[in-house]
C-alpha cells in the first residue's frame, strides 16, 4: 500500500512538473519568441534633439496616414500598400538620398574613362535585363527574382 502511494504521488510530481514546463513562454519584450523588442532611438543622445523629435513626429505621422490608407487590407496586399504609401510620402531627405543612388556615372573624371563607361555600359545591360525578367513582380517574390537574376551572371 506504501508502495502505491508513493508510485502515485511521484506520478502526479511527473505531470505537474510537465504541465508547468509545458506552459507558452511570453517574451520580456513582448514581442514574437526569440526576437528583440524594437527600440526607439534617444533623440536626447543625437546632436540635434529638436530636429530628431521632429523627424519622428513626422514619421509617425506619415505612418499612420499609410496605416488609414491601406485598412482593411491583409497579407500580401496590405504590404505592397504600405510600402506604395512609404514611396509617395518619403520625406524630401529619403527622396533626394533614393535619387542619388540612381544617378548616371560621370566617368570623365574617372582615372580610367573608357574602362569607367565599358562597366557602366556592361551594369546597364544587366540591369535592364534583370528588370525585363522581373517584370510584373512585386514585394519579395521581385526580391527573389532580383536575386535569382544576380546569382545567374
Amino acid at each position: 500500500m506504501n508502495r502505491r502511494i508513493t508510485s502515485l504521488v511521484g506520478a502526479l510530481l511527473f505531470f505537474g512538473a510537465s504541465l508547468g514546463y509545458a506552459q507558452a513562454q511570453v517574451p520580456a519584450g513582448g514581442g514574437p519568441a526569440g526576437q528583440k523588442p524594437r527600440q526607439q532611438y534617444d533623440c536626447s543622445k543625437a546632436s540635434d534633439p529638436a530636429r530628431c523629435e521632429a523627424r519622428r513626429k513626422e514619421r509617425k505621422e506619415l505612418y499612420a496616414k499609410a496605416q488609414e490608407a491601406c485598412k482593411g487590407k491583409t497579407g500580401d496586399e496590405q504590404r505592397s500598400c504600405m510600402r506604395e504609401q512609404r514611396r509617395k510620402t518619403a520625406p524630401a531627405g529619403d527622396r533626394q538620398r533614393r535619387a542619388h543612388r540612381h544617378q548616371k556615372v560621370d566617368c570623365s573624371k574617372a582615372a580610367d574613362p573608357a574602362q569607367c563607361e565599358a562597366r557602366r555600359k556592361e551594369m546597364s545591360e544587366r540591369f535592364k535585363k534583370t528588370q525585363e525578367a522581373c517584370k510584373g513582380k512585386a514585394g519579395d517574390e521581385m526580391r527573389n527574382c532580383m536575386r535569382e537574376q544576380r546569382k545567374g551572371r
